[in-house]
């Protein structure tokens, strides 16, 4: 996939849709876990991929 920039606004729940192509791409489903973290210029968003083997062990 080729470098991008995406502009998105909230809706008035306070979410933006990441594109259906690039959580394709990445791996992600529905459900999946975000870090938001602080920057000093801004937010980092991380996606967490679902991990459905994880083991308790």
């Amino acid at each position: 996939m080729k470098s991008f920039v995406i502009v998105k606004k909230f809706d008035s729940l306070g979410r933006v849709v990441i594109p259906k192509d690039v959580r394709k791409h990445y791996g992600f489903e529905d459900n999946c876990m975000v870090q938001v973290i602080p920057q000093e210029n801004g937010v980092l968003i991380v996606l967490e991929k679902a991990n459905k083997n994880k083991s308790t062990k």
